[in-house]
């Protein structure tokens, strides 16, 4: 199996290298302005679950004093997205099982309620714009909880910055990664498998509707399996 990017970390980072140089001024600035200046101009309006959570994100991501100067120093936008991507997908083998189990639910959630086409499009991570970034995102959201919404969002924040705090790295063999795997696929009709391995390994080759029902079995499956199985799947999916 390729390995498979955290596209829903990208998009958030797409989000925040958008957006977050508008919030950080030059100079000593009180909290008090930062967060207004947050609240200004946060991409999405009141109106939207979403806009509560991603403000709480950001300010946590400001407040972090490296990630803080990391924003500063990157002036630029595709850059700032380059390296928050960088550092969020080497941040995210540090996490533990229990956060990545719940990214696995989470994501089974956000696959299970959008079109093919939507979960694609996510999958592959063909975002041309930050808005469409955006519109992705409020697709992605739209079949989850408000409590779900912000651990979404803090799942990025706390990626990003357990690599910056240097948390330890927890690395999985192949050998464990293909056990859980034949869990998987063991569940699967024999005739169904090889496409369901194919989906995985060429996901540009991939019709959408093999690719979406690929990802959402191997999502559905970590939500259902019991013992170490689950975290081991859960870390070899969300962390590649």
């Amino acid at each position: 199996m390729k390995a498979m990017k955290s596209i829903s970390i990208a998009l958030v980072m797409l989000l925040v290298a958008t957006w977050v140089g508008l919030s950080v001024s030059e100079g000593s600035v009180s909290k008090w302005l930062q967060r207004y200046q947050i609240e200004r101009d946060n991409p999405y309006p009141e109106s939207s679950r979403l806009h509560k959570p991603f403000q709480a994100m950001m300010v946590k991501l400001l407040e972090h004093p490296q990630i803080s100067a990391m924003i500063k120093q990157n002036k630029n936008k595709q850059s700032l997205f380059e390296l928050s991507k960088q550092k969020a997908q080497q941040g995210l083998v540090r996490l533990d099982d229990d956060m990545l189990v719940l990214r696995a639910e989470l994501m089974n959630k956000v696959y299970a309620g959008m079109s093919d086409g939507a979960c694609c499009q996510m999958i592959r991570g063909r975002m041309e714009t930050s808005e469409d970034a955006l519109r992705v995102m409020e697709n992605a959201m739209a079949g989850l909880t408000d409590e779900e919404i912000v651990q979404w969002f803090d799942f990025s924040y706390q990626a990003l910055a357990a690599d910056f705090d240097g948390l330890p790295v927890k690395a999985l063999s192949p050998e464990a990664i293909q056990m859980a795997l034949t869990e998987v696929v063991s569940g699967i009709d024999g005739p169904k498998r090889e496409a369901f391995a194919n989906a995985l390994q060429n996901p540009s080759e991939s019709s959408d509707a093999d690719l979406a029902w690929a990802y959402r079995t191997l999502f559905s499956s970590i939500s259902k399996m019991q013992g170490p199985n689950k975290f081991i799947l859960a870390r070899a999916v969300v962390t590649q």
